[in-house]
């Protein structure tokens, strides 16, 4: 009998133990448990936060004289950069294939911002130069041509619903349709009002040539302007801008892509990066004459900046876009000449059901 009891007692104390390692085993997952999901609601909170900043910045601040697009911030900022894109009427065609294969990676970089450091539209019915390359057009046809071509750009983001802000710089041949209305006062600033509305039209924030728009401490340009007043133009412009900029600077103007550095004497390092161009290729004059510091890259940038300075810059080439979103890219474009232009009327049926072939409806 006593050692029936010792066995029952031995079994209890044993029951008891197990008993105790599960309720303990089951308070620390718990305890894990409650840790797991006060980190997730923590992510949650900072990525709504993010959003939320993201959507209730003004389009942008004028402060100082400096129009200031985003703030610095200790978030790592994607920004992609597109410039020099000279559209032509004769050439539309062309350019909307490469918007539209720009716009496709867009949605797959998901940038905070989108940049066209300007340079749009030729503009060569403004140009007695650039008259002698293609048959001569007039200021409606390259107002009509940068409508349709930017139209490329911005839809299928908007079919996507990327949320990036867009920004244009006004280059030096935006500039002439400004020059051609101060020439002419009678127009009463008619041309470069219906330049402007068509960007405001299509959600497009814009400065004017000479300004820098700034975002997170990193200015973006078409081309700077020097100490005496004009643009800095040539073969060196980057270590021109290099040595007098007290800021990272990113610009277009060259149709290169280049990254220059140099460190500052408080052991900053400062960074210049020219975005190259999207020239469509059929505009290249033969008479032209490249050499290796004023050649053509065509592509366009992404940017990635924190805490004020940029972090990284990649150049993906034009060709490795056509070649990655060029089917996608040829399908929309043709769905966008086949209806009917986006200044008067609503997307066609057409551009729509390409969209939602390719993004999904609603």
């Amino acid at each position: 009998m006593e050692q029936e009891s010792l066995r029952e007692e031995a079994v209890r104390v044993g029951v008891s133990k197990s008993t105790i390692h599960r309720r303990r085993a089951a308070e620390e997952i718990g305890r894990v448990s409650k840790i797991e999901q006060s980190v997730s609601e923590i992510l949650r909170r900072l990525d709504k936060q993010q959003d939320q900043q993201k959507s209730d910045e003004p389009l942008y601040v004028k402060e100082a004289g400096l129009v200031i697009g985003r703030p610095p911030s200790s978030y790592l900022r994607r920004v992609l950069v597109v410039g020099c894109t000279h559209f032509w009427p004769q050439f539309a065609s062309v350019s909307q294939n490469i918007m539209t294969a720009v716009a496709l990676h867009a949605c797959k970089f998901d940038p905070h911002d989108i940049v066209h450091a300007g340079d749009g539209q030729e503009m060569g019915c403004l140009s007695p130069w650039a008259s002698k390359r293609t048959k001569p057009t007039t200021i409606e046809e390259e107002l009509a041509c940068f409508h349709t071509c930017m139209d490329a750009l911005t839809f299928p983001m908007q079919l996507a619903r990327i949320r990036a802000k867009l920004h244009y710089c006004k280059g030096n041949h935006c500039n002439r349709l400004w020059k051609h209305d101060e020439a002419h006062p009678e127009l009463n600033g008619k041309y470069t009002s219906q330049f402007d509305a068509i960007l405001k039209d299509l959600g497009w924030t814009f400065t004017d040539f000479g300004e820098f728009y700034w975002l997170g401490g990193v200015g973006y340009t078409h081309v700077p302007i020097g100490f005496d007043g004009k643009p800095i133009y040539g073969d060196d412009a980057e270590m021109q801008v290099l040595a007098g900029t007290a800021s990272d600077i990113v610009f277009a103007d060259t149709h290169r892509h280049s990254v220059v550095k140099r460190q500052t004497l408080d052991g900053r390092m400062l960074t210049v990066a020219t975005t190259g161009c999207l020239v469509p290729q059929p505009y290249v004059a033969k008479d032209v004459k490249y050499t290796p510091r004023r050649r053509m890259d065509r592509g366009v940038l992404e940017v990635l900046d924190r805490d004020g300075a940029i972090v990284s810059v990649r150049h993906l080439d034009v060709n490795m876009l056509l070649d990655r979103y060029g089917k996608e890219a040829d399908e929309m474009t043709v769905a966008r000449n086949g209806g009917p232009c986006r200044i008067t009327t609503p997307p066609s049926a057409a551009t729509i059901a390409a969209g939602e072939r390719m993004f999904g409806a609603g």
